[in-house]
């Protein structure tokens, strides 16, 4: 009779690169945590968008929401991270988004949001997720960053259904991001872009 012996060497090599993924997580990454400290009013946010110069300061803070003035106009921004569209009449239920808070890596949640313009209104659905958290290289310096992913589809009918991502890399000792890259992914706009870096941040 001829015995079959099964090796344990995919069992101990499957082990160790368990072992070694493990050693490799960045120390501390998913006990990281962040609560909500928007930037003092008036501290002053230099970016690159889509790499145009743009300037502004922080002019307030209140639930969550930052906002973020430039000379032409003022963009809300919720948790210093996710900017809200208000040229859209957007409404979105942040109450979900407070599952979030404080930030930690494995969190995630889904929400809808409703969009009023001069075709009408319809509705999405975001799902937002913290990835991890890990060093993010921008103009402005190296900084400890949450990365924050973010995808939003249409739901129900539409003449123009679209999807879109964001990336965001949250600094939470500045209380604001530090970059974002945003992609339209599907629709009459797929493929554009959006991409932020911090060039440089001010004291008040």
């Amino acid at each position: 009779m001829i015995r079959v012996h099964r090796s344990s060497l995919p069992v101990a090599i499957i082990r160790r690169a368990a072992l070694i993924a493990l050693l490799c997580t960045p120390a501390g990454a998913f006990a990281q945590t962040a609560e909500f400290k928007p930037p003092p009013v008036g501290t002053r946010l230099s970016w690159t968008i889509n790499n145009e110069p743009v300037t502004g300061r922080i002019a307030g803070a209140s639930e969550r929401l930052v906002l973020w003035e430039t000379a032409n106009e003022r963009r809300p921004f919720y948790g210093g991270w996710l900017r809200l569209f208000t040229e859209f009449s957007q409404r979105i239920n942040t109450r979900r988004l407070e599952a979030l808070w404080p930030l930690q890596a494995g969190k995630s949640v889904t929400t809808d949001v409703t969009y009023r313009d001069s075709s009408g209104e319809y509705m999405t659905q975001m799902t937002v997720k913290v990835e991890g958290y890990e060093p993010v290289s921008v103009p402005a310096g190296q900084f400890d960053a949450f990365v924050i992913g973010v995808s939003e589809r249409t739901i129900g009918y539409l003449y123009s259904p679209f999807a879109r991502e964001w990336r965001i890399w949250y600094v939470p000792s500045l209380g604001f991001m530090a970059r974002m890259d945003f992609v339209v992914t599907s629709g009459q706009r797929m493929g554009f872009r959006s991409d932020w870096r911090l060039v440089e941040i001010a004291a008040p």
